[in-house]
């Protein structure tokens, strides 16, 4: 067989490359580049996934589709600031046989009790695209981050596009951290445990940087030493957030709070040490106010004394995001579990005190920039992905929702 048959055949076999989506240019449209920054009316080209050019001087152009947005609203497509979503995680390891206590030592000083100690996981090889939820577009979702959420050390966080590739975005994003190690009848069963715990395994992989090690674990936190990667730790209560504030200071590595809700009460010392946060998007349910109108009902319910200050404290409580801005912390949001009202809680935030443009940079710019994908997302400017939601209105309307979602290029196009 010849030579060029050969090449032939060897092309024909090869597997095809993904075909890019077609150019598009969208006109007629309200321009949100950045929370704040306006283009009343314009248009907005892409091409091989990507924003080619935004204008108020942008037009429909030979060779590439036009849709007319007709006065729509243009934002850059929102970005999840945390979830476990998409994952398909590996069956968590057996922990091992524990030593017999009346000839070894205490399985509290056991090297080999390591539940929920899984720094090697990374997010970036167990992403599957057909796992993610498909209500995120819906909500104007374009880009998530996401992590295994598992134990005191979950592993490597990443960022993914949700186009039809799952194109990833970052990879080793943060290292997941965790005080709060559920289950188990093994050591650690307090919060004062898993604390320890953390802190004792921090210490490891910082001795490995200049000490031979062979443990993995303890490799992989080394490397996130070497290259200054940031702890991604859940906190949410005033005294989490103070023993991350601990951890920071004792081992220098950059901290992303998640949770974060009494965050206005430490903004000082958050703020001073460069500690970002990354807000839970979810709100409690409101609870009843009043006692029943049935008779039988409301001889057993609380005293409206007691209904009426549980409910005042509830608004106040649910203002944590307000009160996070009033305190200059420039925070992200993230929905997990909430994911198909991320819209609802948006208003609802803005109804609370939240102002509108804070909103809106909660879920673009600042989620971004935390993250570290600013060059890649969070505006719509030249260059970046090409990531788009527009909506018939502002998305602070009740009930607004978007009608066409682009990510990386792609239309998926929604029921008004």
């Amino acid at each position: 067989m010849s030579f060029a048959v050969l090449s032939a055949v060897s092309a024909f076999l090869a597997p095809s490359a993904p075909v890019a989506p077609a150019p598009i240019v969208i006109i007629n449209a309200r321009i949100e580049v950045s929370p704040g920054v306006v283009i009343p009316s314009g248009g907005i080209k892409v091409k091989d996934g990507k924003i080619e050019a935004v204008g108020a001087d942008v037009m429909a152009t030979a060779g590439y589709e036009t849709i007319d947005a007709k006065g729509g609203w243009a934002f850059p497509g929102f970005i999840e600031g945390y979830t476990r979503d998409g994952l398909k995680l590996p069956e968590a390891p057996k922990p091992p046989a524990y030593p017999d206590t009346q000839k070894d030592a205490l399985y509290t000083m056991f090297h080999g009790a390591r539940r929920g100690i899984f720094p090697t996981l990374d997010a970036s090889k167990v992403f599957d695209i057909k796992s993610a939820d498909a209500r995120y577009l819906s909500q104007g979702v374009t880009t998530i981050h996401t992590a295994s959420g598992r134990g005191a050390f979950g592993g490597q966080s990443a960022v993914f596009s949700l186009a039809t590739d799952g194109a990833l975005i970052r990879r080793g994003v943060t290292e997941t951290v965790s005080f709060n190690i559920p289950g188990g009848d093994s050591y650690p069963t307090s919060p004062m445990g898993s604390f320890a715990v953390v802190r004792q395994f921090l210490s490891d992989g910082k001795h490995a940087v200049s000490q031979s090690s062979t443990d993995p674990d303890e490799l992989a936190l080394a490397e996130a030493f070497k290259s200054k990667q940031p702890l991604l730790v859940s906190a949410t209560t005033e005294r989490q957030i103070d023993r991350a504030i601990i951890v920071n200071d004792e081992f220098g590595l950059p901290t992303i709070l998640l949770g974060g809700r009494d965050a206005a009460v430490r903004a000082d010392d958050l703020k001073s040490r460069g500690i970002e946060v990354l807000l839970d998007l979810t709100i409690p349910d409101e609870p009843k106010r009043t006692q029943s109108t049935d008779a039988d009902q409301k001889l057993s319910d609380p005293p409206v004394g007691y209904l009426e200050d549980r409910y005042q404290r509830w608004v106040d409580g649910s203002k944590y995001a307000a009160k996070a801005s009033a305190a200059g912390i420039q925070f992200g949001f993230y929905a997990d579990s909430s994911k198909g009202k991320v819209l609802e809680l948006l208003r609802q935030h803005i109804t609370l005190g939240l102002s509108r443009e804070t909103a809106l940079a909660a879920v673009t710019t600042n989620v971004a920039r935390i993250l570290g994908i600013s060059g890649q997302v969070g505006t719509l400017s030249p260059g970046k992905l090409a990531n788009i939601a527009i909506f018939p209105g502002d998305f602070t309307v009740a009930g607004s929702k978007p009608t066409l979602v682009i990510v990386g290029g792609e239309k998926k196009e929604f029921k008004s």
